[in-house]
């Protein structure tokens, strides 16, 4: 048949298809009509009309019913990961789309800031406010957060990260299209959050000289050594050769991981390590390391 109905692909079932099956419904409706009224059939019109219906419904809702099928055992039958999509926008859907065909993650919701997405259902997808995002990843038990904000957002977009990552699920960004047409494969689709983003600015090269030389030789305090950003700092701050990094962090096992991964790297840079245990928000913790060191 010209239309082709027989190559409509399901996981790929969408609105052009539905209007190929429309004209197909509409050409057998008018071969029908036209084979009725050569044999004198009465009430042409309503036969036709039902004809035409009938034709129309079985084969959208055929194809329906069988993507919710198939739906359903790919979902019963997997393990793949629950994640939410932070922004519901056209970068979100396209991203929840592709994730439908994935063997590894499965999209559970969205989250979006536009009031006029919220409530709805996208795909099947229902669109959640961000406010209530704490509670909603943990009653989905969802570890991780897919952010599909555009460019142009970068101020919102690391606000979202430092906020995930105060809940402590993994984030994880939708590069820019730019990259994603520079044909990176799957290593550029997903990465990991940079420090910078997370800060809403540019990365400082530590490897310029001028820079470099702030630290080097000095006591350096990194206050939140355990977090995401902390722990990069001291990283980039080590190969600059200070005298001394002091780990200051109110979370013991993020101290305690800091200080286990950069011990070996700093005996061999000659730079001592000291791990204090407190909050930045205690003055008088905060002034007594001050002093020790």
């Amino acid at each position: 048949m010209r239309l082709k109905l027989h190559c409509i692909k399901l996981v790929m079932f969408n609105s052009k298809d539905v209007s190929k099956i429309a004209i197909a419904a509409g050409c057998l409706s008018l071969l029908f009509a036209t084979c009725a009224a050569l044999q004198g059939v009465t009430g042409l019109v309503a036969k036709t009309l039902i004809f035409g219906t009938a034709f129309f419904s079985g084969s959208v809702g055929a194809r329906a019913a069988m993507i919710a099928i198939l739906s359903y055992m790919r979902d019963r039958n997997s393990n793949r990961q629950s994640v939410a999509i932070f922004g519901a926008g056209g970068a979100g859907i396209q991203l929840a789309s592709a994730l439908r065909q994935s063997h590894v993650m499965r999209p559970v919701i969205f989250f979006d800031d536009n009031l006029h997405l919220q409530g709805m259902a996208i795909g099947g997808i229902p669109v959640l406010d961000a406010k209530r995002m704490k509670a909603s990843l943990a009653y989905h038990k969802i570890e991780m957060v897919l952010i599909a904000l555009p460019e142009s957002a970068k101020e919102r977009r690391a606000v979202i990260i430092e906020q995930l990552e105060r809940i402590g699920v993994k984030v994880r960004a939708l590069p820019p299209f730019v990259d994603m047409l520079a044909g990176r494969g799957n290593e550029a689709l997903f990465r990991t959050v940079g420090a910078d983003e997370i800060l809403g600015r540019d990365a400082v090269d530590l490897e310029t000289p001028e820079i470099a030389k702030t630290y080097a030789g000095r006591v350096v305090m990194v206050t939140g050594a355990g977090g995401s950003i902390g722990s990069e700092l001291c990283r980039q701050i080590l190969n600059c050769r200070p005298a001394k990094i002091v780990l200051f962090d109110q979370s013991e096992f993020n101290l305690y991981q800091i200080d286990f991964e950069l011990r070996d790297l700093a005996a061999q840079h000659k730079v001592q390590l000291s791990t204090y245990l407190g909050s930045v928000t205690d003055p008088v913790r905060v002034r007594h390391v001050l002093t020790q060191e």
